[in-house]
């Protein structure tokens, strides 16, 4: 059990960073990995490309730098779910762990 208010509100605080950097990382990993899924998807469906260097600079002369970054919003939405999700409970647990680690390291020396 926890010690008191101070205790649950470090807790809930570690529960919100886990929350806050599952978010971000997916936000980082979604900027960095959705050109190269744009790509592929168009060489995918067209072959009217070369190689993956000519479908991205044809893209990028035709229809801007920005449209390497089609689909981004529903990519992120499930990147953000999943690793919001994953991060939480993993913090939740890890917070569990040590904490019954130290109960019981405690109970012992009693």
């Amino acid at each position: 059990s926890y010690g008191g208010q101070e205790s649950y509100s470090r807790f809930v605080s570690s529960m919100e960073k886990d929350f806050i950097s599952g978010a971000v990382g997916a936000l980082f990993c979604t900027f960095a990995g959705q050109p190269f899924d744009t790509v592929k998807a168009r060489m995918q469906v067209s072959k009217q490309y070369a190689g993956t260097v000519d479908c991205a600079i044809r893209t990028v002369k035709g229809e801007g730098g920005l449209a390497l970054f089609k689909g981004f919003t529903p990519a992120y939405a499930s990147a953000a779910i999943e690793n919001t999700v994953l991060w939480t409970i993993h913090g939740l647990f890890l917070r569990n762990l040590v904490s019954s680690n130290n109960e019981d390291s405690a109970s012992q020396k009693a």
